[in-house]
């Protein structure tokens, strides 16, 4: 029954509501629509949207994946400068890297408080 009316609000463009469905249909397995659903919410700038999207992507498209974590850091999501800065650090990129990671830990997220001390 949720499906059908998340289905509903997504078609009618509601970011939330593609967001949702995306996750619903990753977790039943259904990928390759869930990857459009998530895309759609991800492309109308939901930042939770551009983060699940990249984890889901960061093994077979990791450029792409750092493009939407970028664009979730962009916007002060904490997942997401997290995210961005353990790609980063993992490419050598220690400034950046800590730049977002720090970040991240300041809005109170643990495991990038965790990863500050180890940076230490």
């Amino acid at each position: 029954a949720a499906e059908q009316w998340l289905r509903l609000a997504a078609e009618q463009q509601h970011w939330f509501a593609k967001h949702s469905l995306g996750m619903l249909l990753m977790r039943r397995g259904e990928i390759s629509e869930a990857e459009a659903w998530l895309r759609d919410a991800a492309q109308q700038g939901y930042a939770a949207a551009q983060v699940d999207l990249g984890d889901h992507l960061q093994d077979r498209l990791p450029g792409a994946a750092e493009e939407l974590y970028e664009a979730a850091a962009a916007q002060g999501h904490r997942l997401g400068q997290f995210r961005l800065g353990r790609v980063r650090l993992m490419r050598g990129d220690m400034e950046g890297g800590r730049r977002h990671m720090s970040a991240a830990a300041a809005k109170g997220l643990a495991v990038a408080q965790l990863d500050m001390a180890a940076l230490c």
